[in-house]
């Protein structure tokens, strides 16, 4: 290849990067866009790939509510019963049922569980109006919880939607003030179908290894 064309293929390369270099100055928002979108998608791909999902799929979800359409059917006692029958498989040293004693707070137990916590359950059946009354029931048993039962923390436990649009907000705040865990609706049904209670109702390893030594 002779020197002029070699130099005619340079000159041609300079001339081509001269021109790319110039519109990517002059169109840069759009190229930095574009980049940016790219970007963004591959990185969701990747997580969504990575990690496996933590939300139910749609026959867990149907599974679950027609569990609950059940729940909802059941008598006052019967539900009382059913929280019960939850309760007792909880790794707890001793509970104590209260029952509802003419209040239509709900039925109460107190759990002493294996790492010497005690914790208030409060079982409360929906009657139509726990949804719009879910504040004053969480609010009852969060000021109840030491007072009354001398305990560490409290469970509410109900059929209810207390997550539901209009009072969730205002729900999950009164209730991490007070130190109550909501296991409404979702939640009861996750209970139900996985068997696994509630954070607040489940001890340390060391503390249920240390229960089954003296056992």
């Amino acid at each position: 290849m002779s020197i002029v064309i070699r130099l005619g293929v340079v000159i041609g390369v300079l001339v081509g990067l001269y021109f790319a270099v110039g519109w990517v100055a002059a169109n840069w928002i759009w190229f930095a866009s574009a980049a940016a979108v790219v970007a963004s998608t591959l990185l969701a791909a990747w997580v969504l790939l990575r990690r496996p999902s933590e939300t139910p799929d749609r026959a867990v979800l149907a599974a679950r509510e027609e569990i609950m359409h059940d729940v909802d059917q059941m008598s006052v006692p019967v539900f009382d019963e059913m929280v019960t029958k939850l309760l007792k498989r909880c790794e707890a040293r001793k509970i104590k049922k209260f029952g509802h004693k003419g209040s239509d707070l709900g039925c109460s137990f107190v759990l002493t569980m294996c790492d010497g916590r005690r914790v208030v359950v409060r079982s409360k059946k929906d009657d139509g109006t726990m949804r719009k009354r879910g504040a004053r029931h969480i609010q009852a048993l969060g000021a109840e919880t030491n007072p009354r039962w001398e305990a560490d923390m409290s469970v509410l436990v109900t059929n209810a939607d207390l997550h539901w649009l209009r009072y969730a907000g205002r729900n999950k705040a009164l209730a991490s003030q007070l130190n109550v865990t909501l296991m409404d609706r979702k939640g009861l049904a996750a209970w139900l179908t996985t068997g696994t209670p509630p954070k607040a109702l489940q001890c340390e390893p060391k503390a249920i290894a240390a229960t089954a030594s003296r056992r």
